[in-house]
């Protein structure tokens, strides 16, 4: 006798993750064509948009390595305030 397949179903965090990594996919795919407007400009104005969010990314890894804890950016501007 072959066991029926298991109905599998969305949960809160999946659900999530989803949507999450569907604004960054836009963000990826979309930046080049508003950025084809500018011409030959659009390379240099990609790679300042690029350094600008690796830039980013450090200052949260550093955030992250100083405050541990959950919370994110909120959490963060709150410790900021003492």
């Amino acid at each position: 006798m072959t066991a029926l397949p298991r109905r599998r179903m969305l949960g809160p965090w999946t659900a999530t993750a989803l949507v999450v990594g569907n604004v960054i996919g836009a963000g990826v795919f979309l930046l080049p064509a508003s950025l084809a407007a500018c011409g030959s400009a659009s390379t240099v104005a990609w790679v300042l948009t690029a350094t600008g969010a690796l830039l980013l990314a450090l200052v949260f890894a550093r955030l992250g390595r100083a405050y541990p804890g959950t919370g994110g950016p909120y959490a963060d501007a709150r410790k900021g305030d003492r």
